[in-house]
């Protein structure tokens, strides 16, 4: 008899998936990224200090550390940990570190992931 198959959760990957896997789970979950307005940029030039931001969302402190570790085992620099509202923003500087986490999410899909990220944006249009 074979053991059980550890599965993840809409919560947390399975620690026995790849670094890149487990990282593309974080970011499908609540992962998001910040691009700068090219004609704000543009327009205002010296003064519009934007850059590309990626930022993976924790829900604890022990997510954070094991986004960190799983963002350094894949050599990206994380920026600082931040609190925001409730969670924690882990910050990913850089057009070339988006295009690369990008990349990660669409090799590794996760459509339960998507299908509540789509709820989720459904409930809050209706309000």
């Amino acid at each position: 008899m074979s053991p059980a198959r550890k599965t993840s959760t809409l919560e947390s990957p399975d620690s026995d998936w790849p670094a890149e896997k487990q990282l593309a789970f974080y970011f499908h979950r609540n992962g998001y990224v910040r691009v700068p307005d090219q004609r704000r940029k543009k327009k205002e030039s010296g003064s519009y200090k934007m850059g590309y931001e990626t930022r993976f969302v924790a829900k604890s402190k022990k997510e954070v550390a094991t986004m960190i570790r799983l963002l350094k085992q894949l050599h990206f620099s994380p920026g600082k940990p931040y609190a925001k509202v409730a969670q924690w923003c882990i910050p990913l500087y850089g057009q070339i570190a988006l295009q690369t986490v990008q990349s990660l999410a669409n090799k590794h899909r996760f459509p339960m992931l998507e299908k509540a990220r789509e709820q989720r944006s459904r409930g809050k249009a209706s309000k």
